[in-house]
């Protein structure tokens, strides 16, 4: 979110430009909590995490590509999409926050979104798949 808050500001236009800091993009992420909530209590819905898309492409299209059904060589999905798609890989870098957030950054992150980070980052390899909704209706990430 600071990488595209920098761009943004640099290049006048307006997605992200209000992202100066850490604060910042915590406001940021309490406000898009809510709306990933409702789509993560919807059956079929599949959570994909920017590592796992970014680093892991072949087993991740395996996923999407079984949730869709369809049977596709997942590496020819993601050389089409590597030659001929836009994508954003900012600085590439795999887990790229242990390297440039500070421990205090970090815990204050786990401290501001505890539900989010328990449920969708310590036990995202538990969440149901196929099928069933990956959070129970009630289950809150705020």
């Amino acid at each position: 979110m600071l990488d595209h808050g920098r761009k943004s500001r640099k290049l006048g236009e307006p997605a992200f430009s209000e992202i100066n800091n850490l604060h910042d993009a915590m406001d940021n992420i309490r406000g898009q909590i809510d709306s990933l909530t409702q789509w993560l209590y919807r059956p079929h819905c599949l959570p994909i995490y920017y590592s796992d898309l970014a680093f892991s492409q072949i087993d991740t299209t395996r996923r999407i590509l079984a949730q869709l059904q369809l049977e596709i060589d997942p590496r020819r999905v993601v050389q089409h999409v590597n030659q001929n798609r836009f994508t954003q890989m900012n600085k590439g870098i795999k887990d790229r926050y242990r390297h440039e957030m500070t421990p205090a950054q970090s815990r204050a992150f786990k401290q501001a979104f505890p539900q989010f980070y328990e449920t969708l980052i310590k036990r995202r390899k538990s969440l149901p798949i196929f099928g069933q909704a990956p959070l129970r209706d009630g289950c809150e990430l705020l």
